[in-house]
């Protein structure tokens, strides 16, 4: 098995992407659901280095919704449960999805996280990466990192996080809805447009950019 989370899958990366090879560490496990330590809303597990730079990576990962999977009643979860996506921790193979397949989001791309300790220093330098083999769904409640985009790399925002979509393409991210068709959306879509289009049972109109 180690052997093979290691073998480089080129319909798992993004022709655009170069950065994302030289992380130091891979999360291989998210959990978004009420299994997750009550204190956290994101929780995972990863391979530092150097086993997480032999980890291939993956530029797509599923979508969780808003916050994942919140105990229903508990105080964490003022109504959110609305904006679950298809992809949470233990989520069954076929979910209800009551806004329908054409306005749900299914996979996102993502970037990885840059070490912020280097960027005061000018140095850009990915930290973090998603392992293919077993990332987990990411919510999408940190929004999408916009980038400053520049072809040698010299100039990208400290925006990219592990826990945040991403792309190295100019003003837009590319996500795949569960009917699979793909939507471009522009990186400065309105914040309750992009919540209602990762949901999957908020029954609510969105407008997301795309070009």
């Amino acid at each position: 098995m180690w052997v093979t989370a290691q073998a480089r899958v080129p319909a798992f990366t993004c022709p655009t992407q170069n950065i994302t090879e030289n992380a130091d560490q891979a999360f291989f496990h998210m959990v978004n659901g009420p299994e997750r330590p009550v204190s956290n809303t994101l929780w995972g597990a990863l391979f530092g280095a150097p086993d997480g730079q032999q980890l291939a990576p993956s530029n797509y990962t599923s979508n969780a919704g808003f916050i994942g999977r919140l105990p229903q009643g508990a105080a964490n979860n003022p109504g959110w449960e609305k904006w679950e996506g298809p992809f949470t921790n233990r989520s069954r193979t076929r979910q209800p999805v009551s806004d329908g397949n054409s306005y749900t989001m299914a996979f996102g791309e993502h970037v990885g996280g840059l070490d912020t300790a280097l960027v005061g220093q000018g140095i850009i330098k990915m930290r973090d990466k998603l392992a293919w083999i077993g990332a987990g769904g990411l919510p999408t409640a940190w929004g999408i990192a916009n980038p400053v985009y520049q072809e040698a790399y010299d100039t990208i925002d400290p925006g990219h996080r592990w826990y945040r979509y991403g792309s190295e393409h100019p003003q837009v991210c590319n996500f795949s809805r569960i009917d699979g068709s793909v939507a471009a959306v522009s990186k400065g879509v309105r914040v309750l447009d992009w919540r209602n289009f990762t949901g999957m049972n908020d029954r609510a109109n969105f407008d997301l950019g795309q070009q």
